[in-house]
């Protein structure tokens, strides 16, 4: 199975996520801090950055994938940007997929699959590592610094965020349903629609569990990418 977003479209949402997710809460406590949301604030500019920090430390496991995706996925016959998306939207999800695709169509693409397992291997080690030193590095400088009340608000705040990271991640579900029902539909398999509303509430699981479940049957009939 090939994945192929619009090219604009995929630069466009990497775009979105690594500026919500890099950039994104030092936005929030800045306008807090500049318009006095908060009474008696006591987080300092470098508190600010502090928080920050952790919150691009947990994206960052997702980066790395990403960039990772985007410089191995010509060697399976992927595109780029398609997958760097993937990486940044999916995170460990899009490993998993990537190991399916690798076992399933290695011997085809005469991939070495010991040598690519050990990065995906690592990348996950160090999704698990940077996600608790993130938890590790916000909350105490947090809950030491605002009381409860304030605390709450600002995780109103930053509820916008995840709000916003949500929206982007629908709209790659509904993408990739309807082209996995397309993909389907050109293979003339059955449960297309079923396959394709699964998808749209758990993203790339159903099309993980259908490329397994598929792939070395239809081979013959591959089309030229969803």
């Amino acid at each position: 199975m090939k994945i192929r977003f619009n090219n604009g479209l995929s630069i466009t949402l990497i775009t979105i996520l690594i500026l919500i997710n890099v950039f994104g809460q030092v936005l929030i406590l800045s306008y807090i801090d500049h318009l006095q949301l908060i009474n008696n604030l006591k987080i300092s500019t470098l508190g600010i950055l502090i928080t920050n920090l952790s919150s691009i430390i947990d994206y960052l496991p997702n980066l790395l994938i990403g960039i990772w995706l985007f410089t191995l996925s010509t060697n399976f016959q992927q595109e780029r940007w398609s997958w760097f998306l993937l990486g940044l939207a999916f995170g460990e999800y899009s490993l998993i997929f990537l190991a399916i695709l690798l076992i399933v169509q290695g011997i085809k693409f005469k991939i070495d699959l010991n040598k690519v397992f050990k990065p995906i291997l690592i990348l996950l080690i160090i999704s698990i590592f940077l996600t608790a030193a993130s938890r590790f590095l916000i909350k105490p400088y947090l809950t030491m610094n605002l009381n409860a009340t304030d605390y709450g608000f600002f995780g109103e705040y930053k509820s916008y965020l995840s709000f916003l990271n949500l929206g982007v991640m629908i709209l790659i579900h509904i993408i990739l349903a309807v082209k996995l029902y397309k993909w389907i539909g050109h293979i003339q398999m059955k449960g297309k629609l079923l396959w394709s509303i699964s998808t749209v509430f758990l993203g790339l699981l159903p099309i993980i569990l259908f490329n397994g479940f598929t792939l070395n049957k239809i081979k013959e009939n591959e089309p030229k990418g969803i």
